[in-house]
């Protein structure tokens, strides 16, 4: 259901057309944050304080162990939720002045920064929007090679004007129906295959995170604010890089402790939770 869901979706010709889709999910993400967060502080009132810790209380067949694999792998899903920052050049190349696109871009990091920070996930309706914001930009890009390589094909050129009673005629390009429709059909079916959620989220978190989200970041803004080495700023940001670079580290080992130990029990199409 998931899969056809984004076959419809994908057809949205560009990046800036997806804008309230991406609403809806932010709405939706926010909703049941506030849902789980409310839960969450209802629970500590009621037993007078934090229960849990790193170890946290054993369950059944989970062990110490695997709890502490499981916070390790909670990083990576958490430094997944930032990489949001890879697509924002994309987001600002849909800007037009005025404001300057650096200014909205700034005022528009800081909002979502406070709002990761305060909640964070991805489920359902949210993980539409969410598949289609971070693949717009791939099907964008593959739309302009084929119409680049293959500028007389009718196939990845023509634009083919469907009516649509009551709004703009709808733009039927066959290229992107059936490269797009085959991409989320791959991924679908891959997703099925491995049906590790939160393992996967965490190991993509993990490698992402680091080298995407601080390390590249981190050494352009050395390099363009000409910070002399060893001195304080210099070395502030080098222990930011150096912690981040520990967070990924025990992210992806921890999820992938989780997915090891979901193999053991793995069949193809099923879930092993």
């Amino acid at each position: 259901m998931f899969g056809i869901a984004e076959i419809a979706f994908s057809q949205i010709p560009d990046f800036d057309q997806i804008w309230w889709l991406s609403i809806v999910a932010g709405v939706m993400s926010f909703t049941y944050s506030s849902i789980g967060l409310a839960l969450g502080v209802s629970k500590v009132v009621a037993a007078g304080g934090f229960k849990g810790s790193l170890t946290g209380i054993s369950i059944g067949t989970v062990t110490q162990t695997q709890k502490i694999w499981r916070s390790f792998q909670a990083l990576g899903d958490i430094a997944f939720a930032y990489s949001y920052s890879i697509i924002l050049i994309e987001i600002q190349d849909t800007l037009k002045p005025p404001p300057s696109e650096s200014k909205t871009m700034k005022k528009a990091t800081s909002v979502n920064i406070a709002v990761t920070t305060a909640f964070v996930g991805a489920w359902v309706v949210h993980l539409v929007g969410a598949y289609q914001v971070y693949c717009q930009p791939l099907f964008a890009f593959t739309g302009k090679w084929a119409a680049q390589k293959w500028p007389h094909s009718d196939f990845s050129t023509k634009e083919i004007k469907i009516p649509i009673p009551g709004c703009s005629p709808y733009s039927l390009n066959l290229f992107r129906l059936v490269w797009r429709s085959a991409f989320v059909v791959a991924t679908t079916v891959i997703s099925m295959l491995l049906p590790f959620f939160n393992e996967v989220v965490g190991i993509l978190g993990a490698f992402g995170f680091w080298p995407l989200i601080v390390y590249f970041p981190v050494e352009l803004y050395i390099v363009q604010k000409k910070i002399p080495k060893w001195s304080t700023r210099w070395i502030c940001l080098q222990m930011l890089s150096v912690a981040c670079l520990i967070i990924s580290i025990a992210a992806a080992a921890g999820s992938i402790a989780g997915v090891v130990l979901y193999l053991k029990v793995y069949h193809p199409f099923k879930t092993s939770y």
